[in-house]
C-alpha cells in the first residue's frame, strides 16, 4: 500500500476520552489503551504518515471537525 501510494497519506487518531469500560470484548485497561495509541502514532510517523489527531468531545463534535478536514 505504502510503496504503491494507494492510501491516503493523513490518519486521524482519536484520543482518548480519559474512560473506558470493560466489556466481554473490551479487555484492555486505560493506560494500555494509551501505551496502543501512543504506539500506533509512532509507526504511522515512522511510516511517513501525517497525523492530524481528534480531541476528546462529543461524538457530534469529533464528526464534525473529521468532515470539516476531509473537505479542507
Amino acid at each position: 500500500i505504502a510503496a504503491e501510494r494507494i492510501s491516503a497519506r493523513t490518519v486521524f487518531p482519536l484520543e482518548t476520552l480519559d474512560t473506558i469500560a470493560a466489556t466481554a470484548a473490551r479487555r484492555i485497561a486505560l493506560e494500555e489503551a494509551k501505551r496502543l495509541g501512543a504506539l500506533h502514532a509512532e509507526i504511522y510517523t515512522d511510516l511517513g504518515y501525517d497525523l492530524v489527531p481528534i480531541a476528546p468531545a462529543p461524538v457530534e463534535a469529533r464528526t464534525a471537525f473529521l468532515r470539516a478536514q476531509l473537505v479542507a
